[in-house]
Order: C-alpha cells, then sequence, then structure tokens
C-alpha cells in the first residue's frame, strides 16, 4: 500500500505541474495538451489505487501498513 501512495503522490505532482504550465501556456492548443496530460495522470492514479484496494479487499496485497495507521 506505502508503494501505491508514493506512486500517487508523484503522480500528484505531475498533475500540479501540468495545470501549471496549462495555464502559462500561450495556445490554447498547448493548455489542452497539458491538461490531457494531468487528465491521464489522475486516471493512472485512480486505477493504481482502486488495484491495490481491490488486492488488500481479497487478501491478496500484502500488508505493508504499520499498525494503528488510520490511512
Amino acid at each position: 500500500m506505502q508503494q501505491a501512495l508514493e506512486f500517487a503522490t508523484g503522480r500528484t505532482n505531475m498533475i500540479t505541474a501540468h495545470v501549471i504550465k496549462a495555464r502559462v501556456a500561450k495556445t490554447t492548443e498547448a493548455r489542452l495538451q497539458h491538461l490531457d496530460s494531468a487528465i491521464v495522470a489522475a486516471r493512472a492514479i485512480t486505477d493504481d489505487l482502486m488495484t491495490k484496494r481491490a488486492q488488500v479487499v481479497h487478501g491478496a496485497g500484502k500488508s505493508d501498513d504499520v499498525k494503528g495507521d488510520a490511512a
């Protein structure tokens, strides 16, 4: 689970960077390209976390969580 959260953190940083790039882009096409990249990164986070959650729920995921950790 820790790896999934680290992956999500990295992708979140990518999303932020693409949104910033979209805001400063000079053309509509460039803005759209950066927003598309942000969407792809968001979908990757969702897919990865949903897969990891399903593995944990069905007992296939190795628990690496610290006891007492609420998240």
